[in-house]
């Protein structure tokens, strides 16, 4: 059984790590497009092309800074706001399922019920679905082969229950 004291930033780098799983190509468009269009837009109110360049740079990097700031104080108030996502948890796994507890909620997902295994410099997430994962951060572990041989047994119960699904 794992002890796990989850912090707003855990849950913020687990967000972020969906974010970017799920909608990474459409936010990397974004990023690109939004300053060309601005660049676009000030160059017909005759501008010169450096200067457009150059207010469409600011412009675009204050608009995208300005959204990473304001969905990461979103995400960590919701986690402080709603119970049972920060504090203490238990994480326990056998070859049949992965069981969760804290203080407010327990259950199990069976190995073949799970979306995925991802590993971080800083964290494992087991996702439950493409949104929601378990979050695992390697702090917990004592050594790095103790980290190894979580991942390995993760990822071998998740490829036994999918090979015989």
């Amino acid at each position: 059984m794992m002890h796990i004291q989850l912090t707003g930033e855990d849950y913020w780098q687990m967000n972020k790590f969906a974010m970017f799983k799920l909608y990474g190509k459409g936010m990397l468009i974004a990023v690109c497009v939004l300053p060309v269009a601005i660049a676009i837009i000030f160059r017909q109110l005759d501008f010169s092309w450096v200067q457009a360049i150059i207010a469409a740079l600011l412009c675009s990097t204050f608009a995208n800074g300005m959204t990473y700031i304001r969905t990461k104080k979103k995400i960590k108030k919701l986690a402080r706001e709603s119970k049972g996502i920060l504090g203490d948890h238990q994480l326990e796994i056998s070859e049949q399922e992965i069981r969760w507890s804290n203080d407010m909620t327990s259950g199990a997902t069976q190995w073949k019920g799970l979306e995925s295994f991802s590993e971080t410099k800083h964290y494992f997430f087991i996702f439950i679905n493409k949104a929601s994962a378990h979050v695992i951060p390697k702090r917990f572990f004592e050594t790095e082969t103790e980290e190894v041989q979580f991942a390995e047994q993760v990822r071998a119960h998740m490829k036994t229950a999918n090979h015989n699904t």
